[in-house]
């Protein structure tokens, strides 16, 4: 697979507001992104849609990555080689995911659980030269699979198109008590990952149109959820 690089406003090792890393934090970061590089050695991986993926990518198409929260964690290593920027809390935890993603060549931008339009704003100075972006849609703090604003907001101010994105394994352990119900493969999984149909928000969406855009991603969402879970199902 070609690395094209990052293509991010920030590097791997920079945010939006900046902060250094804790020791604790980069042990934690560094544990965590060898975890996932030893355990995805032995996933049985299909990807699907990639193809795609990477012809839009070679022609310059701009993409938002848009998949929940409790799916990210094998996303990680299926993504790693394309330049994604990747948006996350300004918290410990999003620290911890900064962490991981300068393992894996990704730019980073932390952003307040509660920021607003401040926070949206930083979200779109970061991504603004970005060819490709990242966002769990209904993080951080859920509620559960509900397609929040942002995504649609910024795709349709940046010209991103929205790529519905979800991951499936065989073998997983569930975080039943987390509220994303957090899912991370077991060593030896079947693990199989789905890039949807993009699709493009006009600019200039409207409030009125935001509630149909936002409906539009949730039920593209859901659909390669459903695709990747019928796939592993198949063999």
């Amino acid at each position: 697979m070609q690395n094209i690089g990052p293509t991010c406003a920030v590097t791997s090792d920079q945010t939006i507001p900046t902060r250094r890393l804790s020791p604790r934090v980069r042990i934690l970061g560094w544990l965590c992104a060898l975890y996932l590089k030893l355990s995805s050695l032995t996933w049985f991986k299909k990807q699907v849609g990639h193809e795609r993926l990477e012809q839009m990518i070679q022609d310059g198409e701009r993409l938002l990555f848009a998949f929940w929260h409790g799916k990210y964690v094998p996303l990680f290593v299926v993504l790693q080689g394309r330049p994604v920027c990747v948006a996350t809390s300004l918290s410990f935890r999003g620290d911890v995911i900064r962490a991981i993603c300068s393992h894996f060549g990704y730019a980073c931008i932390q952003l307040p659980d509660h920021g607003g339009f401040q926070a949206f704003e930083s979200m779109k100075s970061g991504f603004s030269l970005s060819q490709i972006a990242a966002i769990a849609v209904d993080g951080p703090t859920g509620p559960y699979h509900v397609v929040k604003h942002g995504a649609i907001r910024m795709a349709s101010d940046l010209g991103f198109k929205l790529m519905p994105v979800s991951v499936a394994a065989r073998r997983k352990k569930v975080l039943a008590h987390r509220w994303d119900h957090m899912e991370i493969p077991w060593p030896f999984s079947r693990v199989c990952v789905v890039f949807g149909e993009p699709f493009s928000v006009p600019p200039g969406v409207t409030a009125a149109d935001m509630a149909a855009c936002s409906q539009r991603l949730h039920d593209a969402i859901v659909a390669v959820d459903q695709y990747a879970e019928r796939r592993l199902a198949a063999h």
